[in-house]
């Protein structure tokens, strides 16, 4: 019973919170209407970024969703266990259903040793059904395949096609699923 009251809670909030956030950022924010995002999810839009997130996207505490000068889409029914970080300079694409476990973080940019405050980005790109354990660290310019599985801790500097189990430091396919 307290999974479907926190359920219509967090509906309820988002219907109200996720509009404001839109009007506030000058329509950067584009959302489905149902959201089950947790009242502590923050998302940070700078002047030249955008965010969209698709229907029914569930985010737990403490997620942070930052598109300063890129653009970030999430696809439908996409899950963020607590404390995952989406850092967004260039173009973050997450496909549908993906899930990703508590701590992620994905990067698409990263700084130039040569020039004090300037960023290198490269577009990232994960597929549909994709799964990836806590803690992994996904950089710039990986490109994730569908059903793919990203294991715990891992750090994806390579592309990863579809149906691989990838794992290590860094992540290099161990196997292929069914």
């Amino acid at each position: 019973m307290w999974r479907t009251i926190s359920y219509y809670v967090r509906v309820a909030y988002n219907l109200f919170r996720l509009p404001v956030w839109s009007a506030l950022n000058a329509g950067k924010i584009q959302f489905a209407p149902i959201q089950k995002l947790s009242p502590f999810a923050k998302i940070s839009v700078g002047k030249t970024g955008s965010v969209r997130l698709g229907k029914r996207c569930m985010a737990e505490q403490g997620v942070y969703f930052r598109a300063g000068s890129g653009k970030l889409f999430l696809g439908d029914k996409v899950f963020f266990n607590r404390n995952c970080i989406i850092t967004c300079n260039e173009q973050i694409v997450i496909g549908n259903k993906a899930t990703f476990g508590p701590n992620v973080c994905i990067y698409d940019h990263d700084h130039d040793t040569n020039k004090w405050n300037k960023m290198i980005g490269k577009p990232v790109s994960i597929g549909d059904r994709v799964w990836v354990g806590a803690n992994a660290v996904i950089l710039k310019g990986v490109t994730i395949g569908n059903d793919a599985v990203i294991a715990a801790g891992s750090v994806v500097t390579h592309d990863i096609p579809e149906k691989a189990v990838a794992g290590g430091v860094p992540a290099k396919v161990l196997k292929y699923r069914e």
